[in-house]
């Protein structure tokens, strides 16, 4: 690694936007790109010249393991080093912007900062006093934009801590007197700034040399200190649907977003921030899927809310990814299972490369439950230990995982996908002709699947990617994901009492999402996890791609999915007695034998607990259950009880809250 300055031969592009129209070369493109680790060759990045500074592989200690010498195979991207005395770069050609009036303007960073003050990206034109500053001051961001005698400076909110990696997304949009500038630091919106010129801006050519680390009209401004990644500058403002995505952060060159939708500067073809296929189902937030640089594919999700007789003071996202490069080959890198952290930003927090039997699988589905990850492949279940999140010997990002002692197991279905739901793994089929199945497996205390009986058995859709339980208003519903191909993607809500072994599944609620939809999975809130597998570089970049792009993983809120049920528990005066505190589940269910009952109450005296049949007699009454705040079991098995509808019921504080059980013998 040796200090340089050198040409990178790439082509110019001038770009000319008028209020009416374009007169000559591509609106919304890219102006200007640096990223080290593009192909020179190829016209994908700016001409620059280099000033005292390196080039070389950087990869970071924390992800040394899986980008490293030696380790897991993923890339290690080229970083460019400033070493903050007279390093920048410059570009060999002016860019060219010309407008009148109205236009749009954005950039985008990915850098790692050693200074609270330096130059970050600079691009102006003395002779006009027209042009754009991107700085830290104080580590906050810093963008101004002259307008001949006008300047305005936005500030961003956060302040950017030192030596970490920081993704920041500028966007500059003039309409009329009105000048919007907005800053996305790190994948999310941190600062919206609005202001009035005293008049219009009028026609006006900018051409200028772009400068990274470096401006000469902020001479006081120090020089560039750290690491950078790429440097973007386009003259159109990004999808919203971009802009809002939180970022993963997987050590790739663009930590998570894919770069292979970069193309020639002045081309037509659109890049990733311009090609997001729109999605008809409102959502509430979402994460870029990682590693997909890397040639994964996301499959199976599943969160440590899943598991509800368990609480976790810091819960995750789990998705499983399998490789599988652009021309089709498996098995060159182990499936693994990413940990993200929904309290910051759905943040990568720890990747798990499996070792057990599964370890090169498709790993199609995974559950939750009891600090367990329960992976569906192939007709086997493994169940992985989690271990805890202990930094007190150092911090590891990237784990080898062993599967947990005697928890393989084979299983009727073909294991396409996986989850948990009353101390059941339910297990599903993904099929495009004959039927599909999703069988429920008890769990025993240990936590292994009980297969020596007869499962209970759902018949499910075709093309049945994933699902979920949860229940509202004292019904349970399967929330079923289905996709093929690069149609539309499906999730249907089914009542339990609308699914069978012999009858299809009879949905009461459709929405539809982009291509591509996968495993499903819902949080503590009963919002739903579901992502896409459309935005992987295998579908993007085969000889036949596909033409929706969705790279995300997102959630999608409970209104949007139950805002037409009117929940009679919800709609209770309980008292003074929250919601959260009451909690009565039976499982199986529906049951052909014995069922397991689970209760929380925090009451103030003696809770009562019975079954009642649909005509209010009691058949079943247990002891009084003592005061104050318990969770507790029990066990109901009544060989002269009819099949049919029971209802278990809880009389605590002066009210009753009742739970729907089907008894099917």
């Amino acid at each position: 690694m040796n200090n340089m300055t050198k040409i990178i031969n790439i082509s110019f592009i001038g770009i000319f936007l008028f209020l009416t129209g374009i007169v000559s070369g591509q609106a919304n493109t890219v102006l200007f790109r640096f990223n080290a680790n593009h192909d020179f060759s190829q016209s994908t990045s700016s001409t620059v010249e280099v000033f005292n500074t390196t080039f070389s592989e950087d990869v970071d200690p924390l992800e040394f393991p899986a980008r490293g010498m030696n380790g897991w195979g993923y890339y290690a991207p080229i970083r460019t080093v400033f070493s903050g005395v007279n390093s920048y770069m410059r570009s060999t050609e002016k860019v060219r912007v010309s407008f009148a009036g109205d236009h749009y303007l954005s950039g985008e960073v990915w850098f790692n900062p050693e200074a609270e003050e330096m130059s970050i990206f600079s691009w102006n034109d003395p002779a006009l006093s027209h042009g754009i500053d991107l700085y830290l001051d104080g580590g906050k961001v810093i963008l101004e934009r002259r307008f001949f005698d006008t300047t305005i400076v936005a500030e961003s909110n956060s302040t950017l801590s030192l030596n970490e990696w920081h993704y920041v997304n500028w966007t500059l949009s003039v309409t009329g007197q009105n000048v919007e500038i907005s800053f996305y630091i790190d994948g999310s919106l941190d600062n919206a700034n609005f202001y009035t010129l005293s008049s219009p801006v009028g026609f006006a050519i900018i051409n200028a040399e772009v400068q990274i680390g470096k401006s000469d009209f902020n001479t006081a401004l120090p020089y560039f200190k750290g690491r950078l990644s790429a440097v973007n500058f386009k003259s159109y403002i990004p999808q919203t649907e971009y802009l809002n995505a939180h970022i993963p952060f997987d050590g790739a060159e663009y930590f998570g977003i894919p770069t292979y939708h970069n193309y020639n500067l002045g081309t037509a073809n659109s890049e990733a921030d311009q090609r997001i296929s729109e999605n008809p189902t409102p959502i509430m937030e979402s994460v870029v899927v990682p590693y997909m640089d890397d040639d994964f594919i996301p499959q199976g999700l599943t969160n440590s809310e899943e598991d509800d007789d368990n609480i976790y003071p810091n819960p995750m996202v789990y998705s499983s990814l399998y490789n599988k490069t652009v021309d089709g080959q498996t098995g060159l890198k182990r499936s693994i299972v990413v940990e993200m952290d929904p309290n910051n930003n759905h943040k990568i927090r720890r990747c798990f490369q499996l070792a057990g039997e599964l370890k090169y699988s498709h790993v199609g589905g995974i559950a939750f439950f009891n600090k367990r990850i329960y992976v569906a492949s192939g007709y086997k279940i493994e169940a992985y230990t989690i271990p805890d999140f202990d930094t007190t010997a150092g911090y590891e990002k990237y784990i080898n995982l062993n599967p947990a002692g005697n928890m393989l197991f084979s299983v009727a279905s073909q294991a396409s996908f996986v989850t948990y739901f009353r101390d059941t793994i339910w297990v599903g089929d993904y099929r495009t002709s004959t039927d599909a199945y999703l069988f429920g497996y008890p769990l025993n205390e240990d936590g292994s699947l009980v297969v020596q009986s007869s499962p209970l058995i759902y018949l499910l859709p075709l093309e049945t990617q994933g699902a979920a339980w949860t229940n509202v208003g004292g019904t349970d519903y399967l929330m079923i994901s289905a996709s093929g191909g690069d149609g539309n993607s499906y999730i249907y809500r089914v009542p339990r009492s609308n699914l069978s072994l012999n009858q299809a599944p009879i949905e009461d609620r459709t929405l539809t999402f982009p291509a591509g939809g996968e495993d499903l999975s819902f949080d503590k809130d009963q919002n739903l996890y579901g992502q896409s597998e459309s935005g992987a570089k295998h579908f993007q970049k085969r000889s036949s791609p596909w033409a929706t792009f969705y790279p995300f993983l997102f959630k999608i809120s409970y209104d949007t999915m139950f805002g037409d049920i009117t929940s009679v528990e919800e709609n209770n005066n309980f008292n003074g007695v929250e919601q959260s505190e009451i909690r009565i589940a039976s499982y199986p269910n529906p049951a052909n034998g014995q069922v397991q009952i689970k209760l929380k109450v925090n009451s103030s005296s003696e809770s009562e607990l019975r079954i009642v049949d649909v005509l209010g007699q009691v058949v079943k009454k247990w002891l009084p259950i003592q005061p104050g705040k318990r969770e507790q079991r029990f066990t109901w098995s009544d060989s002269s009880a009819a099949s049919g509808i029971y209802f278990l019921q809880l009389i605590s504080n002066g009210n009753i809250y009742s739970h729907k059980m089907i008894l099917m013998k």
